[in-house]
């Protein structure tokens, strides 16, 4: 799905556990979401807002799953940031990334 993200921006507490629990710069963030990722629609959240998934790369190659809300058109707020580490996260991301 091409989206295309105008704006974004994340909660104080949203960077916090993204750099805390999954070691992710809010930096690496913005670059992986600047390097043209794969965006893809998922579940809606339990209150019903629209989630969509992305999978980019930073400039340094690392891999990130950004999970974030579709707050307005074309603005997004990032929930959490992730690099696939099991198995299963990294086939999914090679998957949807395209490659």
């Amino acid at each position: 799905m091409k989206r295309h993200i105008r704006r974004v921006y994340a909660t104080a507490k949203a960077k916090e556990h993204i750099e805390r629990k999954h070691q992710v710069h809010w930096e690496e963030v913005l670059e992986a979401l600047e390097s043209n990722p794969t965006i893809y629609r998922t579940y809606p959240s339990p209150s019903g807002e629209r989630r969509y998934v992305a999978f980019g790369r930073t400039e340094a190659g690392r891999k990130l799953v950004i999970v974030m809300a579709l707050e307005s058109q074309n603005t997004f707020r990032v929930i959490t940031a992730y690099e696939p580490k099991t198995k299963k996260q990294l086939r999914r991301f090679k998957r949807k990334e395209g490659k």
